[in-house]
């Protein structure tokens, strides 16, 4: 994005001409999930790029390779390709129009929310997430008889437009998967039994954590970590039993700290990318998009959890869902490869893989995850990072980069921010979002 193409910058992080100028800084670091699809469920991805090129490029059909003849493999692996797609992305095939759904004429598929919301409801131990975005379920953010006075108290606050309130009333984000997980836990509650959510988010979507329309996310985010926390913290208090909402879902970030390196120094005053390097702090961006069932059954695509993506009729978006059987039956695996996906993601994470995390849903995983989330925390907001790079005995948690996110969570299930600003760090942005007065929701949601 201009500046100096040859800057000492752009060499230190190994960047492509024009992706940072002195004045910019290099991006933040990445942390993504990515899937290679081969045998007979890669047609269906075929499948899906030649229904998309009939609708771009009808004249120009037969540019399309044909269908490689390939023998039969036997495979103990179960995969189905999933989509969100309008009608008017992809043409489809006329003998499946019926397995479609439509609204107002315009049909369209929705398989990836269909298979999140699958997941969840089967899931019987422990789903873990992993996801850019976490907003969803807006029918179930108000509490009955409170509806209209929280949404003129919080929506309508900083507005004078009366008539804008039906615009504000409804984000229109009312996809079920914050919901199916919050109920599911509940559920499991009701029956005595463990459970456990682990969920993991950016720190704040990318870009300028201040600008209105970032605010705005971070605010339908608030919405729907409140509504699903405080189902949590009913259905402990009608179990009687002595919990915490926390006990049973967990949100968290990744950061990291490291010594700048000197080309940081080019550097202009009061950037983000300078404020870095002052204190030796970046978040990394959480960009994957995948879901963890129970060590047997997994989701990665390009599917963000909000309304944009598992609408259908928006953004067009993949998936792929698969699962592991025994050899010659069609027993799911529990110790296979879906589960060594989440042993390296969270050894990834977490710099450390202990006996402990072998039970996700256990009480005692719990903890510790959120005790070694914690202390990274309190490590990442120091006012200074010298003491983050002194060597001494506890250096083990210190190679993991999974935070807490900072809110905190009452017993009756309500947030606030777990800084005492109420700030993310080296910025003035609150941590639980702003509504924008002026930026149509169904930008943001």
């Amino acid at each position: 994005q201009g500046g100096d193409q040859s800057s000492g910058i752009n060499a230190e992080y190994g960047g492509f001409p024009g992706i940072a100028g002195p004045e910019q800084g290099p991006r933040q670091p990445w942390h993504d999930v990515h899937s290679r699809v081969t045998g007979e469920a890669a047609l269906d991805v075929r499948t899906n790029f030649t229904e998309r090129w009939k609708i771009e490029a009808p004249k120009d059909v037969k540019s399309l390779a044909g269908v490689p003849e390939e023998d039969q493999v036997d495979s103990n692996w179960r995969i189905q390709i999933y989509r969100s797609i309008p009608v008017d992305a992809a043409l489809f095939d006329d003998t499946k129009k019926h397995l479609l759904q439509a609204k107002h004429g315009r049909r369209y598929e929705a398989s990836i929310h269909r298979a999140y919301v699958s997941g969840v409801r089967n899931a019987e131990n422990f789903l873990y997430i992993e996801n850019q975005y976490f907003l969803g379920s807006a029918h179930t953010w108000f509490e009955k008889g409170r509806h209209n006075q929280d949404v003129v108290q919080t929506y309508l606050k900083d507005v004078k437009i009366l008539k804008a309130f039906s615009w504000y009333h409804s984000p229109r984000c009312n996809h079920l998967i914050p919901v199916e997980i919050a109920l599911q836990i509940c559920e499991m509650i009701e029956k005595g039994r463990r459970f456990t959510a682990y969920i993991l988010v950016p720190l704040f979507p990318e870009g300028d954590p201040h600008a209105p329309h970032i605010q705005e996310i971070l605010f339908w985010q608030t919405k729907t970590m409140t509504m699903m926390y405080k189902k949590i913290a009913r259905a402990i208090k009608k179990a009687n039993i002595d919990a915490h909402p926390c006990d049973y879902l967990n949100f968290f970030c990744l950061g990291k700290r490291e010594t700048p390196p000197d080309a940081m120094q080019m550097l202009s005053a009061e950037t983000p990318a300078n404020k870095m390097a002052r204190h030796g702090r970046a978040m990394i961006y959480v960009h994957s998009k995948a879901m963890i069932v129970d060590d047997i059954y997994s989701i990665v695509g390009s599917a963000n959890i909000n309304q944009r993506s598992m609408d259908g009729r928006r953004d067009t978006e993949i998936a792929m869902g698969c699962w592991e059987t025994q050899p010659g039956s069609e027993n799911l695996v529990t110790d296979g490869h879906v589960q060594g996906l989440r042993k390296s993601l969270w050894a990834e994470h977490l710099g450390v893989y202990e006996d402990v995390f072998e039970f996700p849903r256990s009480l005692e995983c719990v903890r510790r995850v959120q005790e070694l989330a914690q202390r990274n925390w309190q490590h990442y907001v120091k006012s200074t990072s010298s003491s983050f790079f002194t060597k001494d005995s506890d250096d083990a948690y210190k190679a993991g980069h999974l935070l807490s996110y900072p809110i905190k969570v009452s017993r009756a299930g309500d947030l606030s921010p777990a800084t005492e600003n109420g700030f993310f760090p080296d910025t003035t942005a609150p941590i639980l979002g702003t509504k924008s007065s002026y930026l149509p929701s169904r930008l943001t949601v």
